[in-house]
């Protein structure tokens, strides 16, 4: 088959122009890369996929994720295999967008998708050009479409159910406090009452800063105020300096997955199929296996069906994962993220710690082919 067209310039989108030569990207705006949302933290996979791309981005290394209460009793310690890395995806996908089109794919900017139509012998698109203001439309036989508008994105609300568990991550930075933090770690907040559903956390990001941030549901409207007690505890207890957090940045948390990622002709990635982590809404890795995934089966497909057929089995053991981390999250939230940790993850004994793998921390081993 034909390279696909892919609407949206995200890393999702970015990524399937990057490694599918030839593909043809819509993107609305006239930059990538922002708005800036994300803490930018990947497992050392994305390192190896991405390979000079992204080890040319990359801005800190961490061993261990130690998870604490709000008065900085350690619940926990999670040594994380081959370590997490924090990378910067303005930097990352900047470079994603120069690297495609140095391999034949065609990035278009400030060009808005109105419309689709699929059927078994065309897909048509609707093209807004920023430009000149002018709408065309456009058709394409034996190419698949490939929509990575993101969660909200005009397109992809079209084709896909409304996902049910949005949260809003808030993050910024800050000097470092009195209190001593490992460079090497990175620590996550448990409390059930200013975290609902979700958790903070603190990333030491040079020798005088941190990263401070955390999320909310969607639709809980003391997001805000939660935020500003978050900082200010800190503050007390040496964590910052300051309760305000300078450079503030955000954006949404999907932690939904739809499982209807795929339809005739049509492919929803990274955010706008729910294609992330559940526990944390991460969606670096699932995207880059998801896009692999896409370029193996149209490597080998003639057509639609064939295509369909290689892209579900490739997709298989990434599925049942989101599905195990799906149900584990649901438990964990269920009870409780705080008292989970307390009354489950202590029985470990946390001077040791547990070892976890970032992406996999279902199952761990299972799953090591990409």
């Amino acid at each position: 088959m034909d390279p696909p067209i892919i609407i949206g310039g995200g890393f999702a989108g970015l990524s399937n122009a990057y490694f599918i030569q030839g593909s043809t990207l819509y993107e609305e705006h006239d930059k990538v890369g922002f708005p800036q949302h994300c803490t930018g933290l990947v497992s050392r996979r994305v390192i190896k996929i991405l390979g000079s791309l992204a080890e040319e981005t990359i801005l800190g290394y961490y061993k261990r994720i130690v998870i604490k209460d709000l008065e900085l009793k350690t619940l926990s310690i999670l040594n994380v295999r081959e370590g997490v890395y924090r990378v910067d995806r303005v930097k990352l996908e900047n470079l994603l967008k120069e690297e495609a089109e140095n391999r034949g794919s065609l990035i278009m900017m400030n060009k808005k998708i109105l419309d689709i139509n699929a059927s078994s012998k065309e897909t048509c698109i609707s093209i807004l050009d920023y430009y000149d203001h002018d709408v065309k439309k456009t058709c394409f036989s034996n190419r698949i479409i490939v929509i990575a508008d993101g969660v909200t994105g005009f397109i992809s609300r079209r084709f896909s159910k409304k996902s049910k568990d949005l949260y809003l991550g808030l993050q910024g930075f800050q000097e470092k406090g009195s209190y001593h933090i490992d460079p090497e770690e990175i620590i996550v907040f448990v409390d059930d009452r200013i975290f609902p559903g979700y958790f903070g956390w603190a990333i030491p990001v040079s020798e005088r800063k941190m990263l401070i941030g955390g999320a909310w549901p969607l639709k809980y409207r003391d997001k805000r105020r939660l935020m500003k007690l978050f900082t200010r505890i800190l503050m007390k207890k040496g964590v910052i300096k300051d309760e305000k957090i300078y450079n503030m940045f955000g954006g949404l948390i999907n932690r939904d997955f739809d499982k209807t990622f795929h339809k005739p002709n049509i492919v929803l990635a990274g955010d706008a199929a729910g294609f992330v982590k559940p526990f944390t809404g991460g969606g670096l890795y699932t995207s880059l296996y998801q896009v692999l995934s896409i370029k193996n089966s149209l490597d080998r497909a003639s057509e639609y069906t064939d295509f369909e057929n290689l892209y579900i089995r490739h997709l298989r053991p990434i599925i049942s994962q989101l599905y195990l981390q799906r149900k584990f999250t649901e438990l964990t939230y269920k009870i409780g993220l705080e008292r989970f940790v307390r009354n489950i993850l202590r029985i470990s004994d946390i001077f040791l710690g547990i070892e976890i793998d970032y992406d996999y921390y279902i199952l761990p081993r299972s799953l090591n082919n990409i």
